[in-house]
């Protein structure tokens, strides 16, 4: 699928979203949050609704959501970028050739308190061995999370792992902190995991986890190794590139 076929699939799955809300494409993040709790109000499950409608509405409302939210990371990225009457354009953060990557939020140091249903309650729990740096707690864990907003604009897929010490968070004494897997009762399912394959003019949002940073410590910036199969008119051959983004 070509660049101009893969924007118009993607501009006729967004229109199909916002019908489903019943809002116009473009409504302001307010207009659609009404739209989404009035349907939810008469749709939901525990009020007698369908539960396929209700889902339908919630899948509708998160991707307008992440679509709102990309949007408005890229215009501020511009506007920091935007160079001055009669000045040189220097760009503010180092472009990548194959994979566009923005932050979309940090929590540093949360904690999670594990749920009665998962299988490991009341256990040691692995996740939290690898997570959890402080708490003695056997019914959560700690944790740093970083959301990211990431786009295929090559013309062939791409596979993000931030695993195996590929992405890592540095503070500001240069020490780095990996990303790890995280226990599947605690990831939010409405973002994907850390290793995703995104196809030729994809996005998506991805949520990392890491450990909790030792007291007076705070990310500064987070590097990710990006490791490639470019295929172009001279064959298939690795590529990779350094991503740097401050935080």
């Amino acid at each position: 699928m070509g660049g101009g076929e893969a924007a118009k699939g993607r501009e006729g799955e967004m229109k199909d979203y916002y019908k489903v809300l019943g809002v116009s494409p473009g409504a302001p993040k307010e207009v659609v949050k009404a739209a989404y709790r009035a349907l939810m109000k008469k749709h939901h499950p525990d009020v007698g609704g369908d539960p396929a409608r209700a889902k339908e509405i919630e899948e509708a409302y998160r991707n307008i959501s992440l679509e709102s939210s990309f949007s408005r990371s890229q215009e501020t990225r511009q506007r920091e970028t935007a160079p001055a009457p009669g000045r040189e354009v220097v760009p503010v953060f180092p472009g990548s050739r194959h994979l566009d990557m923005q932050v979309a939020d940090l929590q540093p140091n949360q904690v999670f308190i594990c749920p009665r249903e998962c299988s490991f309650y009341r256990r040691n729990c692995r996740y939290k061995q690898v997570l959890s740096l402080e708490s003695k707690d056997l019914y959560a864990l700690w944790g740093t999370t970083l959301l990211l907003h990431v786009r295929n604009r090559a013309a062939f897929p791409q596979q993000v792992d931030c695993r195996n010490g590929r992405g890592v968070l540095v503070d500001q004494m240069g020490d780095f902190y990996q990303c790890h897997q995280v226990c599947k009762w605690q990831h939010p399912p409405k973002y994907k995991e850390i290793g995703v394959e995104l196809f030729p003019g994809t996005r998506a949002t991805i949520q990392l986890w890491f450990p909790q940073l030792p007291s007076g410590r705070w990310p500064k910036k987070f590097i990710y190794k990006h490791k490639v199969l470019v295929r172009d008119v001279r064959g298939d051959w690795m590529d990779e590139e350094l991503i740097e983004l401050p935080l």
